[in-house]
């Protein structure tokens, strides 16, 4: 039986960046870290986590979606992978710039995504 999570992850991670791009504006405008992170926390993390209670999740996929959720996270930081290594700026330094709930904290609870759509 072939693993049908390749497509699904693709699918996904288009799902979440277009996501982020329907509230794209609004966070370029948003200097409130708190709300920022609040619409990440309310579209882009449940368009990335969407089934994903079906899945079965390998540590490839799991660090693929982080690696998505990251990108995210740097662009609405304002910051592109250069600028972050240029500066010296670990994962967890964007991270702490944006405030969001990571993919894990989401695995954890389920239903919290269930409540976000």
């Amino acid at each position: 039986m072939n693993n049908d999570l390749k497509p699904e992850s693709e699918r996904r991670k288009k799902a979440g960046w277009a996501a982020y791009n329907t509230i794209r504006t609004v966070l370029d405008r948003a200097s409130n870290s708190k709300l920022r992170a609040d619409l990440f926390n309310s579209t882009v993390l449940p368009a990335l986590c969407y089934a994903f209670e079906t899945w079965c999740l390998t540590r490839r996929a799991e660090t693929q979606r982080r690696s998505v959720q990251i990108s995210i996270e740097r662009r609405m930081a304002g910051l592109t992978f250069r600028k972050q290594r240029i500066i010296r700026l670990h994962n967890n330094g964007v991270r702490a710039m944006t405030e969001p709930e990571t993919f894990c904290c989401m695995r954890k609870r389920p239903n919290t995504i269930l409540l976000a759509m």
